[in-house]
């Protein structure tokens, strides 16, 4: 199957759009604290062997419970990316939905046919996976280097499970009879366009991870990089040069490991979380924040003494306001002193 010109244009396009909203997120949405704690080198190679052994597991599992498992991780990953953004029990009831459409959808259609509908729910959903997930992991520790050994990892494997063995081949070939398709896709079986949930989440998950621990131009450098790269492997199947199914990771993974060396020696270390934070509150206000933030760290003590909420908006010495969330102290204060670009100043200890 050689994709169509118009399907790859709407694939990369959607992935472009994926990328780009994870880095607002990643701006301006504060996710609680992974159950896990930071996550480490160790978690790393402990995710790497679970990629080894679903796909082998997967494949003899029935059709009814691999679709429930796929319902309860999507539907996890969905509310937990919407949480922080809407009240009580929503999120719930928009992963359920969301959910429960692709299921639906996906039981009603012909087994030979793979609609628009279909497609554009599914993408839908697993863009809010990629989006979700990728943050989760920059926001509670996620250094470059872990990424670059997963990525490192991803491209080994995808050696040995889609180019020497059917393993990635058969895994797909049964997924895609199921509901929620773990890839981005348009177009249909003849002529269609798709990029693995994989490939989408370490292109999305690298380029978050560059943002917080390096700063957005090296964000956007590692999501032009990714996405020129998907591009010619897309031009590559294209003219006949690669096969159908391309292990997409054996070229991405080298690529971001290359970059992950040229930005540790470019910018030095990780920043964390609270730093890049901090630098985006200077860089907004200006030069002239840098007094201010000063004066907010003053008041910081004070803080901690006088209320539990985790974050809180200073302008001269003054609190503007205070939430549990960046989110709700970023409106808080907006509704309160429209004229002024407040610091926001996190009040616990912050060491992601």
């Amino acid at each position: 199957m050689v994709p169509q010109p118009e399907n790859v244009v709407v694939v990369v396009a959607q992935l472009a759009v994926i990328v780009g909203l994870a880095l607002v997120y990643l701006r301006v949405v504060d996710m609680p604290r992974a159950v896990a704690g930071v996550y480490t080198l160790r978690d790393i190679f402990v995710m790497l062997g679970l990629i080894v052994v679903l796909p082998l597991i997967y494949l003899r599992l029935p059709g009814i419970v691999l679709t429930v498992i796929l319902v309860v991780v999507f539907s996890t990953v969905i509310t937990y990316t919407v949480a922080p953004l809407l009240p009580r029990v929503v999120p719930v009831l928009v992963a359920l939905a969301l959910v429960g459409a692709d299921v639906w959808m996906a039981s009603t259609r012909a087994d030979t046919s793979i609609g628009p509908g279909f497609l554009a729910l599914n993408d839908l959903v697993v863009a809010i996976a990629a989006i979700g997930v990728s943050n989760l992991y920059a926001q509670n520790g996620m250094k470059s280097r872990d990424v670059a050994v997963f990525a490192f990892g991803l491209a080994i494997y995808d050696v040995i499970a889609t180019a020497w063995l059917p393993i990635m081949l058969e895994f797909f070939t049964r997924l895609l009879s199921l509901p929620l398709l773990p890839a981005l896709a348009w177009g249909g079986r003849t002529g269609g366009a798709a990029i693995g949930l994989g490939d989408v989440l370490l292109i999305t998950l690298w380029s978050v991870v560059a943002a917080k621990a390096f700063g957005m131009r090296a964000a956007l450098v590692s999501a032009a990089t990714s996405l020129s790269c998907v591009v010619g492997i897309f031009v590559a199947m294209m003219n006949g040069v690669l096969d159908e199914i391309v292990p997409a990771m054996v070229f991405l993974g080298p690529l971001m490991v290359v970059q992950q060396v040229v930005f540790r020696w470019h910018y030095g270390r990780d920043r964390t979380m609270q730093e890049m934070r901090t630098s985006s509150a200077v860089r907004v206000a200006g030069d002239p924040a840098r007094a201010e933030l000063e004066r907010a760290l003053e008041t910081r003590v004070a803080l901690l003494d006088a209320t539990a909420d985790e974050y809180a908006a200073t302008w001269r010495g003054e609190v503007v306001a205070t939430a549990p969330t960046r989110w709700a102290v970023v409106h808080a204060a907006r509704a309160a002193r429209p004229d002024v670009v407040p610091v926001i100043v996190r009040l616990v200890p912050d060491t992601r």
